[in-house]
């Protein structure tokens, strides 16, 4: 998936996620996230404190490579760090921040 795709993706799912039930919704956000999640990892994006592949690939919190955390809050964890570098533990990932900021934007508009 180019970038470009991507950005499509976003802004469509987006527009369904304003609709959407609350359960739905939710579904739309979550699969919105594994998906800038997937384009990162193809694009050469690695963490050092988690194994990305087998975060994406899980089955549940109990699957092989997931930390003790869980899946969920793992990722949660990678966004913020990858979206706040005021933090002393930021990751620069500058392309990956941009599509998170993007995200945020088309799910619940300006700040």
């Amino acid at each position: 998936m180019t970038i470009t795709e991507l950005k499509r993706s976003i802004v469509l799912n987006a527009q369904r996620f304003q609709p959407a039930e609350d359960w739905e919704a939710e579904v739309i956000e979550w699969n919105t996230i594994l998906d800038i999640f997937e384009y990162a990892l193809a694009n050469g994006f690695q963490s050092t404190d988690y194994d990305l592949r087998a975060l994406l690939d899980a089955d549940d919190d109990d699957s092989p490579g997931v930390p003790e955390m869980g899946c969920e809050a793992a990722l949660i964890d990678l966004m913020e760090r990858i979206e706040r570098t005021d933090l002393p533990n930021a990751i620069d990932a500058p392309e990956i921040a941009e599509l998170f900021r993007f995200f945020e934007l088309q799910f619940r508009g300006p700040a």
